[in-house]
């Protein structure tokens, strides 16, 4: 075999060698791609059951098919009612996925991003007294960290809402937690209520990703900048300038 032979050979072997991994690499992503886009339907199923609830009207009965639906997860903390009995705490998540983009050189928060959300209910004597959603994910290098939120309180745990039946707050934490808090009463109107379970997952199954609370919480983030504007209050300037936060508009 003359060398011109052998180059060739080497070279084509080279080329099937590099297509081969590109195969895989596509492969790979495309099956994480949709293993994405299963979790994120999940997690907005969930999102739907739970805003459904009604504290102070929805009994064990409404529970019970949420619970059957979506695996169980660890109830910890303190909680506005004090007289909750029964404590109830769901899980949407890809443990596998999140086990990669933890541990190997492909995640870091690049391709592979961790996230999920929890939905934890409260019942008292048979009654939802407390319902509150919860959805997370990391930014790339893990140093930071998405966290938004909606909390239906009972009549008498909402004294500290700002407002009648409705109050967001957001910020930053401890440098690295950006978050959005969405707070409701148990008998908010109608339009709060809406606002307050609108989240959007879609940058969870892009291939940025999220880089900011108000991508996942739109219409919270919205009314938060309305509040603040009426109050004076500083907003966090990356957010502000963020172009997938949507902006409130001038008068």
């Amino acid at each position: 075999m003359s060398a011109t032979t052998r180059l060739v050979t080497i070279l084509i072997r080279f080329i099937y060698g590099v297509a081969i991994l590109v195969l895989i690499c596509a492969l790979l992503i495309s099956a994480i791609w949709l293993t994405d886009v299963h979790t994120k339907r999940r997690a907005e199923s969930l999102l739907g059951d739970v805003g459904a609830l009604q504290v102070g009207i929805s009994t064990m009965r409404q529970v019970e098919p949420i619970l059957r639906g979506y695996p169980g997860a660890e109830v910890s903390g303190s909680w506005p009612c004090r007289s909750a009995d029964r404590f109830y705490s769901v899980r949407v998540a890809n443990d596998t996925v999140n086990w990669i983009g933890r541990r190997l050189p492909l995640g870091r928060g690049q391709l592979v991003r961790p996230y999920g959300a929890v939905a934890v209910v409260l019942l008292s004597r048979g009654t939802v007294c407390y319902v509150q959603y919860y959805a997370g994910t990391i930014l790339p290098g893990f140093d930071q960290e998405l966290d938004v939120s909606t909390t239906v309180l009972a009549a008498a745990d909402a004294s500290r809402l700002r407002e009648a039946d409705y109050m967001v707050d957001a910020g930053i934490l401890q440098g690295r937690y950006h978050m959005i808090k969405v707070y409701v009463a148990s008998g908010a109107s109608g339009e709060a209520r809406e606002h307050a379970f609108t989240y959007n997952f879609s940058c969870w199954t892009s291939l940025r990703g999220c880089h900011a609370p108000c991508e996942m919480m739109p219409s919270a983030w919205l009314d938060y900048q309305k509040e603040a504007r009426a109050n004076g209050w500083s907003l966090p300037a990356e957010d502000v300038n963020d172009p997938r936060c949507p902006k409130l508009q001038d008068r």
